[in-house]
């Protein structure tokens, strides 16, 4: 096997080229301080450049606490912190500062105007939010305008744990976007359901220097479809018109589901599949989407609506059936178009012949695969045809190749319960995959 990445089969080599981006690195401020206190700038902010700037003294770092509309402390969130310095903005290094229970928070400052950016799930900055080093300050939020109400059964009783969805309506503007932070969240043990809405916050110093104070208004839908899924139960959706700063959905009722949906799903030889996923979706509406998955070669889906439903048969990225317009209640027999049984892969990524650990692996049989201190990573059965692997190597930018898994030659003896094993090398370029990683 040579070391340029080949991927061999039954004595037959095949090339697999791989080649790695180089990530430049930034100077950020923290590497600028480090310079500053190695005989860089000074604190009197005479020299140039982010240097001057950053002063992580302790008589200049900035300190404040952040209250709500009511005067009470802000809970959660974190903020992160720029530099406005000789009309040039940096972002401060740490870049996240969590607000404790007090809503106070402390951070590096700067010989400039410190700006503070909030970053909170229900609540924006009351005015523009800027700080002097060595000043302790008092920054006010204000709570987000916010879409909410409540889940229930035909008995008005509520349904908890509901997974609420806002999607946009059908026929909405196509360069509009959805109004809520967020798209999904579950309903508490009273039903209810909240989400925040969009609003841009106001424009402080280092973002008009920056960039410009933006005054033109969002483009947001004025509509939402918010739909409902809970076991048990059948799908629900309402249309909520947004408008008004607490916008109340109609209280959303949910019924019994229509029958169950089964089925199976096997190759052209009989054989079911080892991970696939069967995703059903409304016909008539394609918000409405289900998933399961396959366990020895069957499925079934039990909280359905009214229907019908069009069904995609996945594995591995590879779409092995499909049928279109079944009912509640219905039996459906699935045979996908490729052979189940594919071959064990193992991949490994080496750098002048040395092993590289800690690569992340996504695509085809793999997930978040990371390859081991020998370099490797592993997928059983992975299912033969084309598949997109992306890769990232520690410290340098994402690569994707496209990937031909073949089926395994015919054995003479076939053994169905030892699959053949598929060896891929790939060898990483040394000088881009090095610059890729340098700081």
């Amino acid at each position: 096997m040579n070391r340029r990445g080949a991927l061999v089969i039954g004595g037959v080599a095949l090339a697999v080229a791989v080649g790695w981006g180089v990530q430049r690195s930034v100077r950020t401020a923290s590497s600028a301080a480090r310079a500053a206190s190695e005989g860089g700038a000074g604190a009197d902010g005479d020299a140039a450049g982010v240097s001057a700037r950053i002063n992580d003294s302790a008589a200049r770092r900035v300190r404040a606490q952040i209250v709500d509309d009511d005067g009470e402390p802000l809970e959660g969130g974190h903020v992160s912190l720029r530099c406005l310095y000789d009309d040039e903005v940096t972002a401060i290094a740490g870049n996240a500062w969590k607000i404790d229970d007090d809503g106070a928070f402390e951070g590096p400052g700067c010989l400039g105007i410190v700006c503070v950016e909030l970053h909170h799930a229900t609540a924006i900055p009351a005015e523009p939010w800027s700080l002097v080093p060595g000043e302790p300050g008092l920054l006010r939020a204000t709570t987000l305008p916010r879409l909410h109400g409540t889940v229930v059964d035909r008995r008005d009783r509520p349904i908890a744990a509901a997974r609420v969805t806002v999607r946009a309506p059908t026929d909405g503007e196509a360069e509009a976007t959805v109004p809520t932070i967020g798209t999904t969240t579950t309903t508490d043990v009273d039903g209810m359901f909240s989400f925040a809405l969009v609003q841009r916050p106001p424009c402080d110093p280092c973002t008009e220097v920056d960039r410009g104070c933006e005054d033109t208004p969002l483009l947001l839908h004025d509509r939402v479809l918010v739909g409902v899924h809970a076991d048990r139960f059948a799908p629900a959706r309402v249309e909520v018109e947004i408008e008004g700063s607490d916008i109340v959905a109609p209280p959303i009722r949910m019924t019994p589901p229509a029958d169950a949906l089964s089925g199976t799903l096997v190759d052209p030889a009989g054989d079911a599949y080892p991970r696939a996923t069967i995703i059903a979706r409304a016909s008539d509406d394609p918000s409405e989407q289900h998933q399961t998955e396959i366990a020895d070669g069957g499925f079934a889906f039990e909280s359905l609506g009214a229907g019908p439903y069009d069904l995609r048969a996945l594995q591995d990225g590879l779409e092995l059936a499909t049928a279109s317009r079944v009912k509640p209640g219905d039996d459906v027999e699935l045979v996908g178009s490729q052979m189940a049984r594919g071959p064990d892969i193992e991949l490994e990524i080496t750098e002048d012949g040395l092993p590289v650990a800690g690569v992340t692996v996504d695509g085809g049989p793999f997930r978040g695969a990371r390859t081991d201190v020998d370099g490797r990573v592993r997928a059983d059965v992975a299912m033969p045809g084309e598949h997109m692997l992306s890769l990232r190597p520690p410290g340098a930018g994402l690569v994707r190749r496209a990937l031909t898994i073949p089926r395994p030659a015919a054995d003479p003896e076939p053994q169905p319960d030892a699959p053949a094993r598929v060896h891929l090398r790939v060898e990483l370029d040394g000088d881009a995959h090095s610059a890729g990683r340098r700081r």
